[in-house]
């Protein structure tokens, strides 16, 4: 008799955890900000903010005053106006990420793939969209 309740609260359970999770609204590019399928999210999850942080950090301001910033400025604007170049920056977001990776745990061989993702990805960076808008076209 037990088993038949307890297998009957756990499939109770498993109908309400499905429907709440059906319920939850669904946009055109993924799931409330996860992956959509093309390895990239909506650029609200903790990689974005991590990301968001280290471009921060690597311009001497913080992650609210860079998201204000970047509302009407493009990232070019914003690290000219911080005394960087583009390549500059884009050069310390390759160590900052390394140091990143390193503390993660990934092997020098995973680093160096990211790594080489990385800069094909800032070679056809100019800078000139608004941060984290060409991941949602």
């Amino acid at each position: 008799m037990k088993l038949y309740l307890i297998s009957g609260a756990l499939a109770i359970a498993g109908v309400i955890g499905a429907a709440a999770l059906l319920s939850q609204p669904v946009s055109a590019n993924g799931l409330n900000g996860q992956n959509n399928g093309s390895g990239y999210g909506q650029g609200n999850g903790n990689g974005y903010q991590v990301m968001l942080e280290t471009k921060a950090e690597i311009l001497g301001t913080d992650a609210g005053t860079l998201t204000s910033e970047a509302q009407t400025k493009t990232m070019a604007q914003i690290v000219e106006e911080k005394g960087m170049t583009l390549s500059e920056f884009h050069e310390e977001m390759r160590a900052q990420k390394t140091e990143q990776w390193k503390a993660m745990g990934f092997s020098d061989e995973e680093i160096a793939t990211r790594t080489q993702r990385m800069q094909e990805r800032q070679s056809n960076c100019t800078g000139e969209g608004m941060m984290g808008q060409h991941r949602n076209r």
